[in-house]
């Protein structure tokens, strides 16, 4: 068996600046293989001249060719290094015994025997690999295996003699994928492995579907997307494509397929798509799109045919398309007075309105055709004739009422009816009498009805001229004029007379008699008058029943006013005393019993006597059940009866006599009855609640007997509830609402079962809510553009939630409530919201309470553009040595508005307008201001005026500049003799020549200062 053994060694050599050589063991790497070379039991290294400070390491290889024996673990190596400039050195290593080291390598990856990098997903691929021995030469594990794996899958190639095998793997993952190759160790070689990276590329994928159908005439879209797993970047194509369409290849994986079919395409086309990743990966997608057949429009609306002048024409056109498709709507021949408005154009629906109003003199037939388009086809037309008819007046159908009287009530119902079935107006003259009015009840089409109502009074006797007007819609009217009679009244008068003497509790009775000479109905009433009398009507209007029984606080003077009317205004009076006697009451004279007995009888006969003799007559208005009181009729009656085992106790009793007149004795006392004790109420109410808070009152009610006790309640408000518990205790409750907020009396019932009975009677107090306050005030002035803010505040007196609104509001403000008892109310009043608007906001609890605010708040307008100048008359005199002659004039916008410069007119000649910012026609805010350079140039002497006009959107637009100038050319020439003209040219000449000279004295100096002097 042959065996090697390997170690490694590091040697590092560094030379001090003195000559000091130190040496450090590190990896000194020896490997002994069984060879033809012999094996050393040294090993030298020579490493030539080492620099001072400096170090050297020194890797070597050593290998042996003897056969160790199997026993045989571990040899024994001595190693030295040696150089030029330094003593050698030495190391002993001790090396182990190992296996032969191998080195796997993946070769490859082939298909049909030609190697590739790159495979598609789902193909096999032959996995290439080779075992070689480190170092070289050594042993080969022939017949051994390597297993390959990767992408999901895995395979064992076999080594032939050279070391070499392959196998077939299938990819089931895409993408760069990592194949590994494992060769396992075995008794004689290490173990070793390796991996390579193989493509497995992934085709594209369609993510769209594609649009099957398209109508003929409509653009056809399909947006195409494809992704690839590998982030290839594919090229979409279309090798199959009717003529109508086209593909674009956007170069990110989308791509356009678009086209619009015409009338020859109708029917099925096939397309196929191609999508290509450039690295084999290749997928169609085959479909069919087919082309429909266009529908045309459909009206489904019937025309309006008929319309009268002057009357509003509108026919609403209604059209659908089968297709869904978006449908316009025209008219090619519509006379002048009439337009067409489409309202709605929605997929396969459309509307228009066809409307207006034909004039006075557009009576007429027309010919209309109404057009409805698809955008695909042909149009479809409707064709109508429209029929505009003439207007025919209003007719009275009614006739007047002519007479009527005073105080009498006037009516006439005036009816008028029209052919063309318009509304009408009505009206009446005169207008000035009060006690007359006319009233429009009706205006349907094509009838009006109204009422002429009058209610003339005393001294409107005599006759009126009145007039109705019917107007129909369109302005033609009619009149109805008539005289209206109003005859006088007579007013009626007393023939009875009346009396005047009267009893006290007697009854009174005066016969009330009186007379019209018109024969008209009366009616009486007493205007003053005490309230033991009243008036009756009799069997006839003229007749009446004054009557009454006075009381004792009647004795004495009554006075009396009784009024008789006609009906009509025409009134009597009759004034009179009625005196009534005093009546002297009876008396009762015996005396009762005071005490009585359960179950035994109790008897008391009463007696009473009258002074006047009058007959008197008992009752008994207290008394308990089980008593009767019994009126004999002879001036006395008996009060009898037997109380029971319930009856127990004391009971009031009051008796009553009385004369018939009003004369009454009482006679008031309490009979004893020793009686069973009824149960008493322990607990105390609560007598007080907020409306919207549960009250809740627990009775407890105990029975001195120790009998069982029912509790009830007789008398409850309805918002509050009760509930008998039992063993002596209830339950009232309930939630009193803002309409509870007052008094509310309770009576609650405790009975024993014996009868007994014990009442607790007491009021329940509801307070009403308080709700909020406002504590802040409004702003209630803004300026037109500024901005607004009001912020409020509101507190509730009880702490409840408030919540803010307003109730009334102009648009331009929003209110923001905080949820606080805060808010705030924000807004720009624009130029239109110039003026008073009225603001009310509301501050409202959780129970219903609210308070308002209420305010105008006035807007203030911007005051409009006006432009401003110093001095709107302007003088540029020219001297005649060239000063004057121009100004710069400067002009302001003095309003709040914006001022627009609309146009300049420029002077006349020889003014000018000669620059200036105003020229540029600018918008000048408030306070800015333009120029205009204005400049006097004459020709000739002479006085001269001109303007300018400035054109604008301001109030005092135009503003016009007056221009007025004066120009002199020269100063005047005095009259000259001959010779003095002659000595006056002589002098100009000199003076020329003098100028000429000085040039030329200048160039000569000149030309002396470069030439110099000859």
């Amino acid at each position: 068996m042959m065996k090697c053994y390997s170690h490694c060694i590091e040697t590092r050599i560094r030379r001090s600046g003195v000559g000091i050589i130190a040496l450090a063991f590190a990896l000194l790497c020896l490997l002994w293989v069984p060879s033809a070379v012999a094996s050393p039991e040294s090993v030298e290294v020579d490493v030539g001249e080492l620099e001072a400070g400096k170090s050297v390491t020194v890797q070597f290889r050593a290998t042996v060719s003897n056969d160790l024996p199997a026993d045989t673990h571990e040899v024994v190596r001595n190693v030295t290094v040696s150089g030029d400039n330094f003593s050698d050195a030495t190391a002993t290593t001790t090396v182990p015994v190992a296996k032969v080291v191998t080195d796997l390598g993946i070769e490859g990856f082939s298909q049909a025997g030609s190697s590739v990098g790159t495979i598609q997903l789902g193909e096999s691929v032959d996995v290439e690999v080779a075992v070689e021995t480190v170092p070289p030469g050594g042993p080969l594990p022939a017949g051994e295996s390597v297993t390959v794996t990767g992408a999901g899958d895995d395979c064992v190639a076999v080594l032939n003699s050279v070391g070499e095998g392959s196998c077939e793997l299938t990819p089931e993952a895409g993408g760069n994928q990592n194949i590994e190759a494992s060769f396992s160790e075995t008794s004689d070689f290490e173990g070793s492995a390796d991996t390579d990276s193989l493509l497995v590329n992934r085709p594209p994928v369609f993510d769209t579907t594609p649009v099957t159908a398209v109508g003929e005439g409509l653009a056809y879209s399909y947006n195409i997307v494809v992704t690839d797993e590998d982030q290839h970047v594919a090229a979409i194509t279309a090798p199959t494509l009717p003529g109508w369409m086209g593909i674009t290849d956007n170069g990110d994986n989308t791509a356009d397929l678009t086209g619009t079919p015409g009338t020859g395409d109708v029917g099925n086309h096939s397309v196929v798509i191609r999508a290509d990743d450039g690295q084999g990966g290749i997928t169609d997608q085959s479909f069919t799109v087919t082309v429909e057949e266009n529908n045309l429009p459909v009206f489904t609306s019937t025309p309006v045919t008929e319309v009268g002048v002057l009357h509003e024409y509108s026919y609403t056109i209604t059209v659908t398309d089968a297709d869904d498709d978006s449908i316009s709507l025209s008219v090619d021949n519509e006379p002048a007075w009439l337009s067409i408005n489409q309202t709605v154009d929605n997929p396969g629906y459309a509307e228009a309105v066809l409307s207006g109003t034909p004039g006075a003199a557009d009576d007429g037939s027309y010919n209309i055709n109404v057009i409805a388009n698809d955008g695909r086809g042909q149009d479809v037309l409707q064709s109508f004739n429209l029929e505009v008819l003439p207007n025919n007046p209003p007719v009275f159908e009614s006739s007047p009422v002519e007479e009527g009287g005073e105080g009498l009530s006037y009516e006439y119902e005036v009816v008028v009816t029209d052919a063309d079935d318009e509304e009408i107006s009505l009206s009446k003259d005169p207008k000035g009498l009060p006690w007359m009015e006319f009233n429009q009840t009706v205006n349907d089409a094509g009838e009006a009805r109204g009422v002429l109502s009058a209610s003339p009074e005393m001294g409107h006797a005599g006759n009126y001229n009145i007039v109705l007007t019917a107007e129909d819609e369109r302005g033609a009217t009619t009149l109805q004029s008539f005289t209206l009679e109003i005859e006088t009244n007579y007013p009626p008068a007393f023939l009875s007379a009346p009396v005047t003497d009267a009893d006290e509790g007697i009854e009174y009775v005066y016969e009330v008699e009186a007379s019209d000479p018109d024969d008209d109905e009366l009616s009486f009433s007493m205007t003053t008058g005490p309230d033991w009398l009243s008036l009756e009507p009799g069997s006839e209007s003229w007749l009446a029943t004054l009557s009454g029984v006075p009381g004792p606080d009647d004795v004495g003077s009554n006075d009396v006013t009784l009024e008789v009317s006609d009906g009509r205004g025409g009134v009597d009076t009759q004034d009179f005393t009625v005196t009534v006697a005093a009546n002297q009451p009876p008396s009762i004279t015996s005396t009762p019993p005071t005490t009585a007995d359960e179950a035994v009888e109790y008897s008391y006969t009463v007696v009473a006597t009258d002074p006047d003799g009058d007959a008197v007559s008992f009752s008994a208005p207290t008394l308990p059940g089980w008593l009767t009181l019994v009126d004999q009729g002879d001036d006395t009656a008996i009060l009898s009866g037997t109380p029971g085992s319930e009856d127990g106790g004391n009971h009031p009793v009051v008796i009553e006599a009385s004369d018939g007149r009003g004369g009454v004795d009482q006679q008031s006392f309490t009979i004893e009855v020793a009686a069973n004790q009824p149960p008493v109420f322990d607990s105390s109410p609560e007598t007080e609640v907020r409306e919207g808070d549960d009250y809740l009152y627990a009775v407890v009610v105990s029975d001195p007997d120790g009998d069982p006790v029912d509790l009830s309640a007789t008398t409850l408000p309805d918002w509050l509830s009760f509930v008998d518990q039992g063993g002596g205790s209830g339950e009232l409750t309930g939630t009193p609402g803002s309409d509870d907020v007052g008094t509310h009396p309770v009576v609650l019932v405790a009975e024993d079962d014996r009868g007994g009975e014990t009442e607790q009677t007491f009021e329940i107090e509801v307070s009403a809510n308080q709700p909020p306050q406002f504590d802040s005030s409004p702003e209630t002035s803004a300026r037109e553009g500024d901005a607004y803010s009001y912020a409020i505040v509101a507190s509730d007196p009880e702490d409840d939630p408030i919540t803010l609104t307003a109730p009334t509001l102009p648009d331009w403000l929003t209110l923001d409530d905080h949820g606080d008892g805060t808010g705030e109310l924000t807004g720009t009043p624009g130029e239109d919201d110039a003026g008073e608007h009225e603001v009310v906001l509301r501050a409202e609890d959780d129970r219903g309470g609210y308070n308002e605010q209420a305010w105008t708040l006035v807007v203030d307008a911007l005051s409009p553009p006006e432009l401003v100048t110093d001095t709107q008359d302007v003088n540029l005199d020219l001297a005649a040595d060239g000063t004057g002659g121009e100004t710069t004039l400067e002009f302001t916008n003095d309003g709040e508005q914006v001022l627009v410069i609309e146009e300049i007119v420029e002077p006349e000649p020889p003014f000018s307008l000669s620059g200036g910012t105003c020229l540029d026609l600018p918008s000048l805010e408030t306070g800015e201001s333009c120029t205009l350079d204005v400049r006097f140039d004459p020709e000739q002497t002479g006085n001269y005026e001109s303007q300018i006009e400035i054109i604008s959107s301001a109030e005092n637009s135009p503003m016009v500049i007056s221009l007025t100038a004066r120009y002199v050319s020269a100063l005047p020439v005095p009259v000259m003799s001959p010779v003095g003209l002659l000595l006056l040219m002589l002098a100009m000449l000199w003076i020329m020549c003098r100028r000429l000279k000085k040039p030329a004295q200048a160039m000569h100096r000149q030309a002396s200062d470069k030439c110099g002097t000859d």
